[in-house]
């Protein structure tokens, strides 16, 4: 399963480092990746049901 691009950013942003903003805590983000991508997939399986019963999702979430 591919990441969503949107998600993906917010994770980034998640992980930039407090003391300048600017940078990101690569380390962190390697510690937290594993956690970050089950709930991902989670997610979106979530979401791909709630769209087979017919709900309407925001068309840009591209499910």
């Amino acid at each position: 399963m591919k990441i969503k691009r949107d998600l993906y950013s917010a994770y980034i942003i998640k992980n930039v480092n407090i003391e300048d903003r600017k940078t990101i805590n690569r380390e962190k983000m390697i510690k937290e990746f594993e956690n970050f991508n089950k709930l991902h997939k989670k997610e979106i399986e979530r979401l791909e049901k709630l769209k087979k019963r017919k709900h309407k999702l925001i068309s840009s979430f591209g499910i």
